[in-house]
């Protein structure tokens, strides 16, 4: 399904996509790190959190078959070149690499065979690099970016965990915080609570769903992030902030001073439903599920009066959580059996799980709601009680994730996250990449006035998509399950807010007739009333005899739907299917019901699709889908319905570009099929794509006051769109870099609407704590704008003193980037290399430049002469394609080390002269 939803926050729960965890805090071992000991160079390169991390790796890891040192040296050449303008690489041989920073070059061996072997080539790797670099960067940000390079090559769930990564983690897997008690989001770009909970601070206060924050302590939200909201509403217990809110039918705003208190998160919401059935959701797992969850269930035998005839379980958008939370879920609905089992290195058996028959709940029927957003501890849940028969699934396949998850901290405040083990659910099965099949699949379709989803998407994300992916260790293909409906959902009540909790102020009528609104809930329902035991083959005979009547209620509703908007949705009649020809396939891009040669980044337009039969034959639902590297191009869907011989129809869909889009040529395939004589028909057009104004900017900088311990100092920000456009959601933002202790009471400030020449000063208060080392601070300084995407970076260097200096006066601003042949590059190349050439300008002497093709690094070259850099600078450059679509920057920066680049999407057929 293709959805679009609100983003929201809990303000109480962010855990990593997809994870199992088991946690451990680092505890400084008695063991010797051996030949792993913190490793100095000189007095500048000291390594713990990468000793740390290769420790782990080399003792901890699932599989130690993937830990290839030589690929891991590799990749962190691949991340430096990335991150760092002046660094390249080349491979001369398989034997060894020439790494070239700016001028330098140096010759690293290749033939690195142990860990310790990698840690001692990193190192020697980043010294250089440190020795050699001209741009602005630190070795706590090479170590970072080593860190990262080498937990790349392993799996896509071994991560580094920065201060606030780690620190949300925490919070998600505990279940407590200390904070007001709402959930937030963003809506029609305003801050917004989507609910209080109840009996916390924000509930007491009178905070209403749908109230809209203006300030928090004082500071607008106008474009704050909704990270940074739930940051600055969180705090210790007994401490205060304001809310400044606006109220629907309110003339002005009101302040709610509230004072914090220790929220604890909500995994598990309840329902009775026709009174003797029980509805539980579980969220996610965190340290108190199990336990909530009897509770929940008690609740709800009480409210059947003591006979609960059936349950349903709902672990939907369940991303994962706590692996013995998963366990003790699934041992309450268990008598016996193993629920997981974690396994090692070639499958060795490290630890094996089994239910207990004490505090089991007794044999009623259970039906597990799940989709894609069902993972790891949700799979092992849902795995165990299906496979031992204690109840079945009904909805999506599940993510399909198997691997568990290990925390590590990494002083003083980072953490790493590791895959230790991978699990058998019910002991004996991988469900890696597979995830649970539903024996009762529910498949929605979905259809509105300017959008249709009735198309399933066959290239989901789920674990098999994402790269450095384990195998699975089984069958590679899911299974069939053994009874699908198809159901209608009404787009116009599409819940957009799928994560938000019932509200408690709704009466248990209400809350109900919300829940039983959920077509695979209600569904779920009929199987429980309908049968007479908890036996699963009942169950599933059950869903089966139902499911062909839900199943033509349901298409009715769908072929309803669309004869409104007037396509005959109705199948194809029984019988013997002669052959036919393929409808031939056309399209156009309209504005105004007119031809559109060129789309513009930010403008609306149609894609008009038309199929015309020039055969004796009537197609039946016909339909057609696109498919493309981009998102607003791709899975948009054309719904023909049924087409007579000799008759041409068409189809249009709305499409908006986003403002960021760059010049350049997207392909698009048009896939064509109908209920069986069509299949795959793949018709290719070229869209092209034209870059529209944007702003751009440049800044001056002033500091005032003492940077001194425990002082206040005054940073002082500049800013100028000398772009083409005014701002759209743009802000500016500075922030300590990692390690730097000092705490900005405003750190992010909306810039309103700045029209192309306008400039606008801001002002950000910085205290330095006492606890600062460091001699000198460093502070990310970052204007962006959203919607065109621009950005300017700037790392600003304040050192420790009375008096600062190191001011700017003039407006800096970024290179500009100008290509002299840019009409020959967008059209279809035919060959495999084009010539790139262009001119770099700026106000300042240009350090370098450096061309991205696909994200890798193809060109790079500095423009220092002997006598004096220079402002002016020609380049060119021939540039190899690969067939289809090519992603391609050229980036130039100044002696500030401000970046200027320009983009482009370039096309090559698949045919080369």
């Amino acid at each position: 399904m293709k959805k679009f939803k609100f983003a929201i926050a809990f303000g109480v729960l962010f855990l990593a996509s997809a994870s199992i965890w088991k946690i451990s805090e680092w505890i400084e071992p008695s063991f010797s790190y051996s030949k792993l000991e913190s490793l100095e160079i000189g007095d500048e390169l000291k390594l713990n959190k990468l000793s740390k991390t290769l420790y782990h790796i080399q003792e901890q890891y699932a599989d130690p078959e993937r830990v290839n040192p030589q690929e891991m040296l590799k990749k962190v050449f691949e991340y430096l070149s990335l991150s760092i303008a002046e660094v390249s690489i080349e491979y001369p041989t398989d034997k060894y690499a020439v790494l070239q920073v700016k001028d330098a070059k140096k010759q690293i061996d290749l033939s690195v065979k142990t860990i310790y072997g990698l840690k001692t080539s990193i190192a020697d790797v980043l010294k250089f690099v440190l020795q050699n670099k001209i741009s602005d960067i630190r070795i706590e940000e090479l170590e970072t970016t080593a860190i990262n390079a080498v937990l790349a090559t392993l799996d896509p769930h071994s991560q580094y965990l920065s201060k606030e990564t780690y620190e949300e983690t925490k919070v998600g897997t505990s279940g407590q915080f200390g904070g007001l008690g709402i959930v937030i989001g963003i809506r029609d770009a305003v801050l917004t609570v989507i609910a209080p909970l109840e009996d916390t601070p924000a509930f007491r206060a009178g905070l209403k769903a749908g109230d809209q924050i203006t300030k928090i302590s004082g500071e607008p939200t106008e474009s704050i992030l909704l990270e940074e909201a739930v940051k600055k509403m969180r705090g210790p217990k007994n401490t205060s902030v304001t809310l400044t809110v606006m109220r629907k039918n309110w003339t002005e705003t009101r302040d709610f001073k509230i004072t914090r208190d220790i929220i604890n998160i909500v995994s598990i919401e309840s329902q009775s439903l026709n009174a003797n059935y029980g509805y539980v959701k579980i969220k996610a797992f965190q340290e108190d599920t199990a336990s909530s969850l009897k509770a929940h269930l008690d609740k709800l035998k009480e409210k059947a009066g003591g006979n609960l005839k059936g349950l349903i379980v709902d672990l939907r958008n369940n991303p994962g959580g706590l692996l013995d939370q998963a366990i003790g879920v699934s041992d309450v609905f268990l008598k016996e059996g193993v629920i997981v089992s974690t396994v090692g290195p070639k499958n060795k058996l490290l630890e094996e799980d089994r239910a207990h028959q004490n505090g089991t709940q007794p044999d009623y029927p259970i039906i597990i709601l799940t989709n894609i957003g069902s993972a790891s501890a949700s799979e092992i849940v849902s795995g165990a009680l299906q496979q031992h028969k204690r109840a079945i699934v009904l909805g999506e396949r599940t993510f399909g994730k198997a691997t568990v998850q290990q925390l590590f901290s990494l002083p003083p405040d980072a953490a790493l996250k590791l895959t230790v083990s991978k699990y058998l659910t019910a002991g004996s099965k991988s469900i890696q990449n597979i995830g649970i099949t539903p024996e009762i699949r529910a498949v929605p379709a979905m259809v509105k006035k300017d959008m249709f989803d009735l198309i399933e998407n066959t290239s989901s994300f789920r674990e098999d998509k994402l790269e450095g992916h384990f195998s699975g260790e089984t069958q590679e293909q899911p299974k069939k399950s053994e009874v699908e409906v198809r159901y209608f959902l009404d787009g116009n009540q599409e819940d957009e807010n799928e994560f938000v909790s019932l509200s408690s102020l709704d009466s248990d009528e209400k809350r109900e007739a919300k829940l039983l609104s959920d077509f695979e809930i209600s569904f779920a329902l009929q199987i429980l009333k309908n049968t007479k035991s908890a036996s699963v083959k009942d169950l599933l005979k059950t869903g089966r005899a139902l499911s062909s009547n839900v199943e033509k209620q349901e298409s009715e509703k769908i072929q309803l739907a669309l004869s409104k908007l007037g396509i005959d949705w109705s199948p194809a009649p029984s019988g013997k299917k002669g052959k036919c020809a393929t409808p031939e396939v056309t399209w156009e891009l309209l504005t105004k019901q007119k031809p559109l040669r060129v789309v513009t980044g930010g403008s609306k337009f149609m894609i008009r699709t038309t199929v015309t039969n020039k055969s004796e034959c009537t197609f039946y639902q016909l339909k057609a889908v696109t498919k493309s590297k981009s998102f607003v191009f791709s899975d948009q869907e054309f719904i023909f319905g049924k087409l007579l011989p000799r008759e041409t129809l068409n189809r249009s869909v709305s499409v908006e570009l986003a403002k960021s889009s760059p010049d350049g040529l997207l392909p698009v395939d048009i896939n064509l099929s109908d209920d069986g004589q069509v299949k795959n028909v793949v018709s290719q057009m070229i869209v092209p794509v034209r870059a529209t104004a944007a702003p751009d900017f440049a800044f001056s900088y002033n500091i005032k006051g003492p940077v001194k311990l425990g002082e206040t100092f005054d940073v002082g920000i500049k800013v100028k769109n000398i772009g083409k456009a005014k701002t759209d959601r743009a802000s500016i933002a500075l922030k300590p870099e990692e390690g730097v202790l000092a705490k900005i009471k405003r750190n992010r400030m909306p810039i309103s609407e700045l029209k192309p020449g306008d400039e606008r000063q801001y002002h950000f208060q910085v205290s330095v704590l006492p606890k600062q080392t460091l001699g000198e601070l460093y502070f990310d300084l970052e204007i962006s704008d959203f919607a065109y995407r621009t950005y300017l970076k700037k790392t600003l260097t304040v050192p420790l003193k009375t008096t600062v200096k190191n001011n700017s006066r003039d407006f800096l601003l970024p290179p500009h980037v100008v290509l002299t042949n840019e009409k020959d590059l967008l059209k279809p190349q035919t060959t495999k290399y084009i010539t790139i050439k262009g001119e770099i300008e700026d106000t300042q002497n240009i350090k370098d430049m450096y061309i991205l093709l696909n994200q890798k690094k193809v060109f790079y070259t500095a423009f220092e002469t002997s006598n004096a850099m220079q402002q002016k600078v020609p380049f060119e450059y021939q540039l190899p394609l690969e067939a289809g679509e090519n992603q391609v920057s050229i980036v130039a920066r100044d002696q500030s080390d401000l970046f200027g680049r320009k983009s482009y999407i370039l096309f090559r057929t698949e045919k080369t002269e």
